[in-house]
Formats: structure tokens, C-alpha cells, sequence
């Protein structure tokens, strides 16, 4: 098959798109800065250049694509611009991608688009839990990205459209490891907000192989399924937090305190920030849902993943 890839000079991006090519699949990659070296030199992919929000997009139907992988999004989205303008891109993508009516649709989305403010603590993390869409109340970049899972889902009711959606837990290789389910992180002091749950981490080698495998699902026309990436044996939040401790990647100053009582702090602010019209100024830790994302206990499962792709996920090392 012949794949378009947005964002293929990115940290999953680029990894995807030499595991494509290797599997023998061709790819087109777009990405707003010049090419990797690495990916230039892979026979069965060419590169386009563009900004899928300002830029024309090439006729797809001309470049005989099979099917468009759509990574690129703005990791750390600015408070001040509008989610309509955040979506820009992923709206003039899909237009394209109607015109050319192209048949496959893998879109990358996250876990924290999941309703967790609305789930029990300790309660069970699956593909069941509901998308969450009062975006007032989430970080800019979960909302942003429940946005786009409502455009990818309308794009699957086209009679030709066969669209996966992968939500993947915390993104790792190595020793790089994201400390944004310990609490809040400053660079000489910490507050750790314990709970007790695991933490939904991927390591990224293993994530690829799950894209892999949904990007080559059978088309079914006119329908769309959703995945989340876990990995197996997750680490709980104190053997995380030790880990992030073994990286260096917590300052040696820091104070505990259980999440029930902080989230009660998160939700008087939010509500004070409301009145006055400001919630939207807040820090995204202090937005419920957002806090609910990354620091109310729960469980996970990567079910879904293993039996409808055949996943073999990875254990936290």
C-alpha cells in the first residue's frame, strides 16, 4: 500500500515511517521542515514539504494514495488560539482526503481524551469509556485532540471510509521518561500527588508495532473502531515515581499529598476561575478533567490492542 504521513519528521513519525517502508509499503511523508537524513535514504519513500494548514495539498487521488496516517498536531497548543484554528489542519487534510476519496484513515489521537473526570477512581480504563467533549474543562491539547476524533469519526460515515483511531498511554523510550503523572514538576521543587493507580505508559518501539498492525487492518467501509496502547504489567504510580527518581528527572526538594485532597483544591479554583470568567487562564493541571487525566487512580487494559490487532506489548522496564 502507498501511505501519506503527516508529521513524519516527529518522534513517532519518523520511527512509523521506516517501519512501513521496511514491511515493504511505500510512504509519502509531510512535515513542515526539511527531511531527516535517516528517511531520505529509504528507497520507497518521497517527501513533501508543506504546512497542511496554509500550504495546498497535493491531489491524493493523483499520488494514488491508499491511505493517510495523520500524526502532526501541535504538542503544546497556545491558550490564546482558537480550537477552530488548532483544527485546521486535520479539517483541510480530510477535505483532501474526500475529494480523493481515499479509503483508510489512521488517526493518532490519546488517552486523555477519555472521560475520566465522570469514571470512579479505580475504575477500569478500556475502549467502553466515553470520549470526553465539555473541553472547557480539559488541557488545551486533550481537548484539541477529542476535536479531532469527532472529525475523524465523521469522516468514517463516507460509504468508502475505513477509520482507526489509536489513543496511546504515555509515549517512553529508554530512559526518557514524561514526569506528568507524578504531580507538579518544577525544576527545584515538587509536588507529588500520590494515588495509588498504575500509569499508562507505551514504550514507543512497541507502540510503532501497533500502528503497524491497525494501519494494515481490513478496510470495513463506512465504519471506524478505536484502540488504546498500554502496556502490560503497568507500573503502579510509587514504582513510577521511583523511576522517574532513578532518571533524575524529579529535583531532590518535594512534598506528598493524596490526590483526594488536591483534587478538591483543583476543583474550588476551577469553579472560583469560572465565576470570574478565567477558567481558561488556569494552568492545565488545574482544569478537573485534565487533573482527572493524569492524577486520579485507575487501571488500564490493552485488551483491545492484543486481541483485535495481535499487539505484543511491551513491560515496563
Amino acid at each position: 500500500m502507498k501511505f501519506l504521513i503527516t508529521g513524519c519528521n516527529g518522534f513517532i513519525g519518523s520511527k512509523l515511517t521506516k517501519k512501513l517502508c521496511e514491511s515493504g509499503h511505500e510512504v509519502v511523508g509531510l512535515d513542515t521542515r526539511s527531511v531527516l537524513c535517516d528517511l531520505n535514504q529509504l528507497s520507497n519513500f518521497s517527501f513533501l514539504e508543506l504546512d497542511i494548514e496554509v500550504d495546498e495539498i497535493p491531489d491524493l487521488a493523483l499520488l494514488k494514495i491508499d491511505g493517510v496516517i495523520h500524526l502532526a498536531v501541535s504538542m503544546s497548543p497556545k491558550s490564546s488560539e482558537s480550537f477552530e484554528r488548532l483544527l485546521l489542519g486535520t479539517n483541510r487534510l480530510l477535505q483532501a482526503m474526500q475529494d480523493a476519496k481515499t479509503p483508510r484513515l489512521l488517526g493518532m489521537s490519546s488517552l486523555s481524551v477519555l472521560d475520566f473526570e465522570s469514571l470512579e477512581a479505580g475504575g477500569l480504563v478500556d475502549e467502553n469509556i466515553r470520549r470526553c467533549n465539555q473541553y472547557r474543562r480539559m488541557g488545551k491539547y486533550a481537548a484539541l485532540k477529542s476535536m479531532q476524533e469527532a472529525a475523524f469519526i465523521c469522516y468514517a460515515k463516507n460509504y468508502w471510509a475505513s477509520v482507526v483511531i489509536t489513543r496511546p498511554g504515555l509515549v517512553y523510550e529508554s530512559e526518557k521518561l514524561n514526569n506528568a503523572y507524578a504531580g507538579i514538576v518544577k525544576q527545584n521543587s515538587a509536588i507529588i500527588i500520590k494515588n495509588g493507580g498504575q500509569i499508562p505508559v507505551v514504550e514507543v518501539n512497541s507502540l510503532i508495532e501497533g500502528l503497524l498492525a491497525a494501519a494494515n487492518q481490513p478496510l470495513k467501509s463506512a465504519s471506524y473502531f478505536c484502540v488504546n496502547f498500554v502496556e502490560d504489567d503497568l507500573p503502579s504510580q510509587s514504582d513510577y515515581i521511583a523511576r522517574l527518581r532513578d532518571y533524575n528527572l524529579l529535583p531532590q526538594k518535594y512534598f506528598s499529598i493524596n490526590w483526594r485532597f488536591f483534587n478538591l483544591f483543583v476543583q474550588q479554583t476551577y469553579r472560583l476561575f469560572k465565576l470570574l470568567q478565567l477558567e481558561q487562564h488556569l494552568p492545565s493541571l488545574f482544569m478537573p478533567q485534565a487533573f482527572a487525566t493524569r492524577l486520579k487512580p485507575f487501571v488500564y487494559s490493552n485488551q483491545v490492542a492484543k486481541s483485535l490487532l495481535g499487539w505484543k506489548p511491551n513491560k515496563f522496564k
